[in-house]
């Protein structure tokens, strides 16, 4: 849609039917920005939402109880209104925790965020000078007993409406934050419910049995998190 309208604007309102969409992209800037935004949105949409999948999966294997929860909001809605819709997926908000836990515990960008200081700035004690690259290292925070208690438990509950005030500013952001923040954070956890909710009213998600003793192995890029090994799930057909 995006490619399409910068590429009418070009051409006139679509008048010119013989340009060529490349010789558009290629003559208007604007166009060819939006061509390359187009392109990063749906490859970095791909990219964050296969890991969290897997983790969630493997997750909601090994918490029936959960999973049956999310099972019963999922048939609520779906007896409400027939099938998913944009709208009224944003009512699925139990496996919006579920969700949330898992990307405490699995981010997408595990690795520090940079952010260089633009003016002098004082807290604490602490000084920072204008120029001095600040590193704030989200894996880091998601496993803080201080912030999180028990950290390494998975428990939807702590984003529940009762309990997401308690939680501290700047101590969770799994997609990154601030005008940095990943382009495709939206549309990833759009799919991310759809995805789940499709896959748990079609499935019972069972484990592997690969982890007793450790769970899956959570390794990182020099962007992305994702698990080393794979994850490895059964599934029961309903």
């Amino acid at each position: 849609l995006l490619l399409n309208s910068e590429r009418d604007e070009a051409s006139g309102n679509g008048k010119n039917e013989g340009r060529q969409l490349s010789s558009s992209l290629t003559s208007h800037p604007l166009a060819l920005r939006t061509a390359s935004n187009t392109c990063i949105f749906v490859i970095a949409s791909i990219d964050a939402v296969a890991s969290p999948l897997a983790f969630t999966s493997y997750l909601l294997a090994e918490h029936p109880e959960i999973q049956e929860k999310v099972r019963a909001e999922i048939q609520a809605v779906l007896k409400k209104d027939g099938e998913l819709t944009y709208e009224n997926i944003m009512e699925l908000t139990y496996l919006g925790q579920v969700l949330s836990e898992s990307l405490r515990l699995y981010p997408s960008l595990p690795g520090s965020i940079r952010r260089i200081c633009d003016e002098d700035y004082e807290h604490n004690g602490v000084r920072i000078l204008k120029g001095m690259n600040v590193s704030v290292p989200t894996l880091v925070l998601h496993y803080d007993p201080e912030l999180w208690p028990e950290p390494t438990k998975f428990d939807p509950e702590r984003f529940s409406k009762a309990n997401k005030d308690r939680i501290r500013p700047m101590s969770y952001f799994p997609f990154g934050f601030g005008p940095r923040r990943c382009i495709a954070s939206a549309l990833s956890q759009m799919e991310l419910t759809l995805t789940l909710a499709m896959l748990v009213m079609r499935y019972r998600i069972l484990p592997s049995g690969r982890y007793e003793k450790e769970p899956p192995v959570y390794a990182s890029s020099s962007l992305l998190g994702f698990p080393k090994h794979g994850v490895w799930v059964k599934l029961e057909k309903l």
